[in-house]
């Protein structure tokens, strides 16, 4: 995706649900006079000042991927590491039920799928 491309860059914001449509409305409105018209980084970095998007999201984003925020109840903040020996990948998440802050640690798809074709994962609570 161009740096150009608002409008790409807000679809994949809308596809993604990060934000709720009516937030998303709201914030535009209220930040409409801020907002650069054709500069999607620019859009980006204000929703991340304004704590909408993390920077990992954002990123995303940008290069047009909407998918794969989300693990069940789980909306992926950021990314955390990888552990290349046990291969495995760990990201900061928050419960989109109770608001608790988590660390999932994904295990690769070729260690094998859940039976609904999602990434097995195990939650770490703090």
């Amino acid at each position: 995706m161009t740096s150009a491309d608002t409008s790409g860059f807000l679809s994949a914001v809308r596809r993604s649900r990060l934000i709720a449509e009516s937030d998303l409305a709201g914030w535009m409105l209220a930040n409409e006079s801020r907002l650069p018209t054709s500069d999607s980084n620019g859009v980006a970095e204000t929703r991340v000042c304004d704590g909408l998007l993390s920077e990992w999201q954002a990123s995303k984003l940008l290069h047009g991927k909407w998918k794969g925020f989300f693990l069940d109840q789980y909306k992926i903040v950021d990314w955390h590491h990888t552990d290349e020996a046990r291969e495995r990948t760990y990201y900061t998440a928050t419960c989109t039920r109770t608001g608790e802050k988590v660390l999932l640690e994904c295990v690769p798809q070729s260690h094998g799928t859940r039976s609904d074709g999602n990434v097995r994962y195990n939650v770490i609570r703090e």
